[in-house]
């Protein structure tokens, strides 16, 4: 190999990027929702609940629909188990998408 070369990542292209940079800047919890929506939506994938292309469309509803929280550890572990109960709860409404 001689180099290597670098391109401007696509956020198009590749939006689950873009969330998580999002969920990173705005924090409050949202990094945490963005983790555990896509484990949930990761599950629901494989056991053929929601497309692949669900996938990312569940994190996104999921932190748009998050209201925020804090910073504390409580905060956090609070913001995951919402995120995760709001993936299980609405994975059937990707299926169609």
């Amino acid at each position: 190999m001689s180099g290597l070369e670098f391109h401007a990542l696509d956020e198009e292209r590749f939006p689950s990027v873009r969330l998580a940079r999002e969920a990173a800047k705005t924090g409050h919890g949202r990094p945490a929702v963005l983790n555990a929506a896509n484990e949930e939506a990761v599950s629901a994938f494989l056991a053929g609940e929601i497309p692949f292309s669900g996938i990312v469309r569940a994190v996104a509803r999921a932190l748009d629909a998050f209201p925020g929280t804090g910073d504390t550890l409580q905060d956090i572990l609070e913001a995951d188990r919402w995120a995760r109960e709001y993936v299980r709860d609405n994975s059937g409404k990707l299926r169609a998408k």
